[in-house]
């Protein structure tokens, strides 16, 4: 016997078990860091930025850049919408970048500001792993299938759940 039992009327007992269900997870994935990465506002903004890797927990993401002088100009514009980096952080990149444009000959300062880009870099790095690690979590996938109903955005309305198979019915038309 199939009971039907609306998306808006699951019990913890039945988002716990959804997280055993594979397709419902790859798709709370999809939804849950499609919807929240403050990096990908961040990368939008950056200059001097050649390539990436940004998506994963493990220990090989990356920001490539080629312009240091470029790069550090926008973290200040990108800083501006979205406070990611540390006021003392913000200073150092500030005061490169004003001895750097203060100084003659410019090689002089090609170290510092590349020393300051290696710091936000890694900043920036550690923040998409951690907010990966975050987006992954089983407590952060439950509270997106629960308060920020999740599962009625992904599968609509209509959708229901079935306790006996563990999944999710809807229908689609395209």
């Amino acid at each position: 016997m199939t009971t039907k039992i609306s998306l808006n009327s699951l019990k913890d007992s039945d988002y716990k078990a959804l997280l055993e269900n594979d397709k419902v997870v790859n798709k709370l994935i999809e939804f849950t860091t499609g919807s929240s990465a403050m990096i990908d506002d961040w990368l939008g903004i950056l200059d001097g930025v050649s390539e990436y890797s940004l998506y994963s927990s493990d220990n090989y993401n990356y920001i490539t850049v080629y312009d240091s002088y470029s790069f550090l100009k926008s973290v200040l514009v990108a800083q501006e919408n979205d406070a990611l980096l540390a006021d003392s952080l913000i200073k150092k990149v500030k005061k490169t970048l004003s001895d750097y444009e203060d100084s003659e000959p410019l090689l002089d300062f090609e170290d510092k500001l590349d020393e300051a880009r290696k710091q936000v870099v890694d900043v920036l790095v550690t923040f998409a792993k951690n907010e990966f690690d975050y987006l992954m979590s089983v407590s952060h996938l439950l509270e997106d299938m629960k308060d920020e109903e999740a599962l009625i955005i992904i599968y609509g309305e209509d959708a229901y759940y079935n306790r006996e198979d563990n999944k999710i019915y809807y229908t689609s038309a395209d």
